[in-house]
């Protein structure tokens, strides 16, 4: 059940020796992390680019699931793919762009109000509206058939 504002989160961060670093929050699972191949780290640890990714697909998950279902908007799957441009700039590396592309499978007749939704989402993504470079998005909305009546019961 959602609660007023204001919310506070918080994470935690711990390394020993040489070995990976590793991120918990409460009673989530722990994360390994570290830097990406491209700065000499491993491969199998996630990265803070990884995870600055990560939390952008999710934020605007979440915000475009809370509209949704504000809307009564039937959403049969969701998907979605982030991605970002690392560059040197005059203040020295950092993000100049990212993307996302979503898609969104839903009753037929509903797609305008889905994509429509989603847009919404996007701008009111607390993880989106926190970066620097400006957020692509890239949206496909995909009608799916109608359930017959056996599949509908079965629901």
């Amino acid at each position: 059940m959602p609660q007023p504002l204001p919310h506070e989160y918080e994470a935690s961060l711990e390394r020993a020796g040489p070995a990976p670093a590793v991120i918990s929050a409460g009673a989530r699972p722990v994360v390994a992390v570290g830097p990406p191949p491209e700065f000499g780290g491993a491969a199998d640890h996630w990265s803070p680019e990884h995870l600055l990714l990560s939390a952008l697909n999710a934020c605007l998950l979440a915000t475009f699931d809370a509209a949704a279902r504000t809307h009564g908007l039937r959403v049969e799957s969701y998907s979605s793919r982030a991605g970002a441009r690392l560059a040197k700039t005059e203040a020295g590396v950092g993000f100049t762009g990212f993307w996302l592309s979503v898609r969104i499978e839903t009753a037929s007749g509903e797609e305008d109000a889905v994509r429509a939704t989603l847009l919404r989402a996007k701008e009111r993504c607390f993880v989106a509206n926190a970066l620097r470079a400006p957020v692509q998005l890239e949206v496909t909305v995909a009608a799916v058939a109608a359930p017959t009546a056996q599949e509908a019961i079965s629901r």
